[in-house]
C-alpha cells in the first residue's frame, strides 16, 4: 500500500438548509464577492436566498449568471475580467460541475500575469487564489476536492485540466434544499455515475485505505438494486443517500485518481457534448468485466454491493456484478449501447486520444492505453 499523507480541508457542510449559514461562513474570508450561478439554480430560488443571507451579513457582491450551455476558456476569461474589475476578494459558485469548475478556474487565476492559455496548456499558475466557497446544487462534482479546474478549450473543443492551488476552497455547503428535481431515470443514471467514480479510484495504483473506505461504503449504501429507485422512498431520503454519495466519491477521487471512464466521458461530452452521465452509465459493467485483475478487490465490491459471497471466484463475482448493473440500466430504461447516445465510433476514437492525455490516467491499476480504452469502447458501442 502507498505511504498516506493527507489533510482534511476544505470545511464540508452537508444537510438541510444548511445555505442559511453562508454568510457566518463567508464573513472571515472576504467582505466583496463574486456570486456565481448556475441557471440551473433558478427553480429553488438560490440567487433570493443567497442574496439575502449575504445581504444580512453586510458582505458586498456582483452576480454573474449568465452561463452558456457549455462553458469554454473564453467563459472563463469573460468571468475573470468581469470579477477583476470589480476587484472582487472572494468567490461564490453556486450549482453543477460547470459552474463550481468555473469558480474553481477563477478564483485560481485571478492575480495571475500570465496568458490564461498558457496555464490551458500546462504551465502551473503559483499566484495567490482568492479563497473559494462551492455550493454543489448537482449530485457529484468529480474534481470538487482533487484541486483541478475542468474546462473546454474553446480553440479545440478539447477537455482540459488546469490545476489550482492546494487549499482553493475554503468552505463547501451540500444544502439538500438547492438539490434539483429529479425524476427515477435521473436518479438511476446519476448513481451509476457516482459508483463508476468509486469504482476508478477503488482500482487506482494512488489508493489508500482512505479513499477504500469512502469507496466501500458507497457500496454499501448502493448494495440494494432498488434502493435509490424504490418507489415507496421518501424523495427526501434518496436527495441525502445521493447527496452523501456523491460528496463521498468526489473525495475519494482526491485522496485517490479517477479512472478511464472519467477521463472518456470528459472528453467525450467536451467534443460532442454527450452526456458524461448517460455515457459512463452504459461503460460501467464493461470496466467491471475487466476488473478481474484485482481478484481480492472485485470480490469484496461485489460483496458489498450484495450480488455474491464469498464462495465465488473473481471471474464469476466481476460477471454478477455486470449483470446487476445491466439489470439496473435495462429497469430504469436507459441507454445500454453507445451508438443509442447518437455519436459515431470514430467520434470516440477522437475523445479516446484526448482522454489519454490527462494526468490521471497513468494511476488505474490496469495500465490503459488507446487500444485497449478504444477496446473498451468497442465492446460497449
Amino acid at each position: 500500500m502507498n505511504d498516506l499523507s493527507f489533510k482534511v480541508a476544505p470545511h464540508i457542510l452537508l444537510g438541510n438548509q444548511t445555505s442559511s449559514r453562508l454568510g457566518a461562513l463567508a464573513s472571515p474570508l472576504a467582505t466583496r464577492f463574486l456570486l456565481i450561478l448556475d441557471p440551473a439554480t433558478n427553480e429553488v430560488k438560490a440567487k433570493e436566498k443567497l442574496s439575502q443571507v449575504l445581504s444580512d451579513s453586510n458582505l458586498d457582491f456582483i452576480i454573474y449568471e449568465d452561463m452558456p450551455n457549455n462553458t469554454d476558456t473564453e467563459t472563463l476569461i469573460q468571468v475573470l475580467k468581469l470579477a477583476q474589475s470589480a476587484h472582487v476578494q472572494g468567490i461564490i459558485a453556486c450549482g453543477g460541475e460547470k459552474a463550481l469548475n468555473l469558480g474553481r478556474g477563477v478564483a485560481s487565476l485571478f492575480n495571475e500575469d500570465k496568458p490564461i492559455y498558457d496555464i490551458v496548456d500546462g504551465d502551473v499558475s503559483h499566484a495567490e487564489p482568492l479563497p473559494l466557497i462551492c455550493i454543489p446544487t448537482a449530485i457529484r462534482d468529480t474534481f470538487l476536492f482533487y484541486e483541478r479546474c475542468a474546462i473546454i478549450d474553446a480553440r479545440s473543443n478539447q477537455f482540459r485540466l488546469i490545476k489550482v492551488q492546494e487549499g482553493l476552497t475554503k468552505e463547501i455547503i451540500f444544502d439538500t434544499a438547492f438539490g434539483a428535481t429529479l425524476t427515477k431515470n435521473q436518479i438511476s443514471s446519476i448513481s451509476l455515475n457516482v459508483l463508476s467514480l468509486a469504482f476508478e479510484t477503488y482500482f487506482s495504483t494512488r489508493s489508500s485505505f482512505l479513499s477504500d473506505a469512502i469507496a466501500e461504503k458507497i457500496f454499501e449504501l448502493m448494495a440494494p438494486a432498488d434502493n435509490l429507485t424504490d418507489p415507496l422512498a421518501s424523495p427526501e431520503t434518496v436527495d441525502e443517500t445521493l447527496l452523501q454519495c456523491g460528496c463521498m466519491s468526489a473525495l475519494a477521487a482526491s485522496f485517490s485518481a479517477p479512472g478511464p471512464i472519467t477521463a472518456l466521458t470528459f472528453a467525450t461530452h467536451a467534443r460532442y457534448k454527450v452526456s458524461r452521465t448517460l455515457l459512463s452509465t452504459i461503460l460501467l459493467p464493461y470496466l467491471i468485466e475487466e476488473a478481474v485483475f484485482s481478484s481480492d478487490r472485485i470480490l469484496k465490491a461485489a460483496k458489498l454491493l450484495g450480488v455474491c459471497n464469498e464462495n465465488v471466484s473473481p471471474e464469476e463475482a466481476a460477471d454478477l456484478l455486470a449483470e446487476n448493473i445491466r439489470g439496473r440500466i435495462a429497469r430504469a430504461g436507459l441507454p445500454a449501447r453507445i451508438k443509442e447516445l447518437s455519436i459515431s465510433i470514430e467520434q470516440v476514437a477522437a475523445a479516446v486520444n484526448d482522454a489519454m492525455q490527462l494526468d490521471f490516467m497513468p494511476f488505474y491499476a490496469k495500465p490503459v492505453t488507446a487500444d485497449s480504452l478504444f477496446n473498451l469502447v468497442k465492446q460497449a458501442y
